[in-house]
């Protein structure tokens, strides 16, 4: 309360805050995203394609992250197994047999071991457990990537989501913490309420309408916008005016 001002990364992050203190000043200042984040050439964007063994017309949908509990990674396996299940039908709906689906996991953790064999037998397809990769890799493989599926029961402000839009692949997540704030209320499910009050993380509501919007993205050519305000340039500039302002207070 007696700081010149208290700095969050998202506005839900500042909004939680309320419940410690309603009597401090406040401001949001985003992230920004490495230069190295961009979209690829079609050109790049195919050659990187086949050089991770896809064709021109596999879709993938990847997780990337940490297998934490806050990851929500327990809901991975029932989450691939619908998405593949709504996926095939679709495809037959349409008469398409030209279309995989691919499942991409990039990164590691404690639960790994636990989870991976759930996962490939859930998917029902290729399944491809990347490991950690190093982060000059990360902008190639997010140039590869359809649907980022970000299923968090928590996030302050996801970075992941961030690179991943600003390479031009789609994002679905949960509807908590700053994830809404990056990638749109409409590209965000939230978790119903069990009968004790607490969140079903794993419940089949959030897995069913969680695949429906990755498979509308999957069969769209649409492409989530970044905003703007996820800029260290404008980011950087409104630190500066703060800082600008404190050392007046001061003076």
């Amino acid at each position: 309360e007696s700081a010149e001002c208290n700095l969050f990364v998202s506005q839900a992050l500042m909004a939680a805050s309320e419940m410690i203190t309603e009597d401090a000043l406040k401001a949001v200042l985003y992230n920004g995203v490495s230069e190295k984040f961009t979209r690829y050439s079609d050109e790049k964007r195919t050659e990187l394609r086949r050089q991770y063994g896809l064709t021109p017309q596999d879709k993938v949908v990847a997780y990337v992250g940490n297998f934490l509990k806050v990851k929500n990674v327990a809901v991975l396996p029932d989450l691939f197994y619908k998405i593949h299940e709504d996926f095939d039908n679709l495809m037959a709906e349409d008469k398409r047999d030209d279309v995989a689906l691919k499942f991409w996991i990039v990164g590691d953790g404690k639960l790994r071991p636990e989870l991976e064999p759930l996962i490939k037998k859930a998917a029902g397809t290729g399944v491809e457990f990347l490991g950690n990769r190093p982060a000059d890799q990360m902008p190639d493989i997010m140039n590869c990537i359809d649907v980022l599926v970000l299923p968090s029961r928590n996030e302050g402000l996801p970075l992941v989501a961030l690179e991943a839009l600003k390479c031009g692949a789609n994002v679905v997540g949960s509807d908590v913490g700053g994830i809404p704030e990056v990638i749109g209320k409409e590209n965000t499910i939230a978790f119903r309420k069990k009968t004790d009050g607490e969140p079903d993380y794993c419940g089949s509501e959030f897995v069913g309408k969680f695949s429906w919007r990755v498979n509308g993205l999957i069969g769209s050519e649409v492409h989530q916008p970044l905003s703007p305000d996820f800029d260290w340039k404008r980011t950087a500039e409104s630190e500066l005016r703060l800082i600008e302002r404190t050392l007046e207070t001061i003076e």
